[in-house]
């Protein structure tokens, strides 16, 4: 009878111990991608000097091997965020810019009629050019764990160690230093949802009805500004409230505030059914700090989870 129980607690140990690993590794961060870091002193990654513009060659080359590359990345890190940095060498730029002069110089396809006015404007007139290739790639059914692009310049500013550059490194024409940096990265942003409830639904002239909004904070992120609005519908008439935040009968918004990750509130409101027939309280949320990965605060689209709607059925009188 020993071995046998013996043998129990080895098994059991051991699932045990398959437990816990199991739960280490849903709890351990994602280990960083490294930086990829296209430089001028190979061929395949070269701009004109004084350019934007993507090569034939350049265009192959990123949508050959940056692209799936950036595609593996980006599902192993669990990254949605790209990030592109244009560098150049201390050659000076002595043109005139026209960046500032079109409205539309950083939401363009072609960088053909922009004119770097310094190397910190051309490194970010390259790094859009880059952006451009890979919005076109996600759009195209590659990259579907990105959902969002920024572009930076470090102009001459910063050598290949890191370091600041000094006077010394002024007016050097250096292939090395002329580089597009590529960052993964995990947005912050938080996954809100909202759901009402109506008690009771089915209701006659005269009852009072509660309605109950919860917004949940499914994370990764906390969040602040949150703004829900549920102005209730003609038929329907105040009494009061009550919960977390501030809520302004006149407009019918709810002031949640910040929302930490995995937490939730709450508001109760309490109205009196006026009248006869059926009517839908809809609320929604309109505001929020960080982005939300699956809807889009105040755009009124049924559907998204910001939005929940509720119809009160209310009986014939005789």
């Amino acid at each position: 009878m020993k071995p046998q129980l013996l043998k129990q607690a080895e098994i059991f140990a051991f699932l045990a111990l398959i437990f816990l690993i199991g739960v280490y590794l849903l709890l351990i961060e994602p280990e960083p991608p490294p930086i990829i870091v296209l430089s001028e002193a190979e061929q395949s990654y070269r701009f004109e000097i004084g350019k934007a513009e993507i090569s034939a060659d350049f265009d192959r080359a990123l949508r050959r091997d940056i692209v799936p590359l950036l595609d593996s990345l980006s599902r192993k890190c669990k990254c949605d965020l790209i990030e592109v940095v244009g560098h150049t060498d201390g050659m000076p730029v002595r043109n005139r810019s026209n960046l500032d002069d079109l409205a539309d110089a950083f939401n363009r396809e072609s960088m053909e009629d922009l004119q770097a006015g310094s190397n910190m404007d051309l490194g970010m007139m390259r790094a859009l050019s880059i952006i451009n290739l890979l919005e076109q790639e996600r759009q195209g059914g590659r990259l579907p764990q990105i959902r969002y692009f920024s572009p930076y310049s470090a102009g001459h500013m910063i050598l290949l160690d890191y370091d600041l550059t000094t006077a010394e490194h002024h007016g050097q024409d250096d292939s090395t230093r002329r580089r597009i940096e590529i960052r993964l990265r995990r947005a912050p942003g938080a996954d809100l949802h909202l759901t009402q409830t109506i008690v009771p639904t089915t209701v006659n002239t005269g009852d009072t009805i509660t309605v109950t909004l919860t917004v949940v904070n499914d994370g990764p992120d906390a969040t602040s500004g949150i703004q829900i609005a549920d102005r209730l519908p003609e038929g329907l008439a105040y009494i009061s409230h009550t919960g977390i935040g501030r809520y302004d009968t006149t407009n019918g918004l709810w002031m949640v505030g910040s929302l930490d990750r995995d937490s939730s509130k709450t508001l109760a409101i309490h109205a009196t059914v006026a009248d006869s027939g059926s009517v839908t309280n809809t609320a929604e949320i309109v505001s929020h700090l960080l982005p939300d990965p699956d809807s889009r605060a105040a755009n009124g689209v049924d559907g998204e989870d910001d939005q929940a709607s509720v119809t009160v059925i209310r009986r014939q009188q005789p």
